[in-house]
């Protein structure tokens, strides 16, 4: 399986996340805002970030940017998942939105169809986006 770094504030949902990822055999990191999530991009390297958007110190749309600033954690893939909308912006730098209450079968999905292609290549273009 893969290394998931999980980043939400509200602490219900972390938990139930990384339960269900623990569950389908995936190795779990956690960070409960946006500051800790980029620190532990930047020491573990995960296969992929799964992250809130609304979070203290810095929210999951700058997370997203400050890891396609560095080329070291540009190719890392990130899915988003938020009860808001998704934002208005230009070209999202991430590869699936996800409203809460998420779909956890859509999710762990999701999750599988990623981590074999961020493990294989490592090329952001295997990536759907």
């Amino acid at each position: 399986m893969c290394t998931v770094l999980l980043a939400d504030d509200n602490v219900r949902d972390l938990e139930a996340l990384k339960l269900v990822l623990e569950h389908a055999g995936h190795r779990v990191m956690t960070a409960d805002n946006g500051c800790g999530a980029l620190l532990a991009v930047q020491r573990e390297r995960p296969d992929i970030v799964i992250t809130d958007w609304n979070m203290p110190c810095m929210d999951g749309v700058e997370l997203c940017y400050q890891m396609k600033r560095q080329p070291a954690l540009a190719s890392i893939p990130v899915m988003m998942v938020s009860a808001a909308s998704p934002p208005g912006i230009g070209a999202a730098p991430w590869i699936a939105f996800y409203r809460k209450p998420v779909s956890m079968r859509c999710l762990l999905e999701r999750v599988g169809e990623l981590a074999p292609r961020s493990r294989r290549t490592g090329d952001p273009s295997m990536i759907d986006r």
